[in-house]
């Protein structure tokens, strides 16, 4: 779900992302895509992406190796830092 709202002259993109807990990395090309067709810079994201981020740290004692085509970490790292 996005929202895109103007508060005080500032627009702001906001979104709640639910990652499948499969491995699907069309599901970020399609968010990347929406958030692209919005044409705004001030994006804040959140919830539950259903990938990590650095996997020796992030999966300690894990049992499998899940999700390992997702590309939501490429998503995250390639969202600019906020001005």
């Amino acid at each position: 779900m996005f929202l895109d709202i103007t508060i005080l002259n500032i627009r702001l993109t906001m979104g709640v992302i639910y990652g499948p807990n499969v491995d699907d990395p069309t599901f970020f090309n399609n968010i990347e895509t929406i958030i692209e067709s919005m044409g705004n810079k001030s994006i804040l994201l959140g919830g539950d992406w259903n990938v990590v981020q650095n996997f020796n740290l992030d999966t300690l004692n894990y049992k499998h190796n899940n999700n390992q085509n997702a590309q939501g970490k490429q998503a995250i790292r390639q969202c600019p830092p906020s001005e």
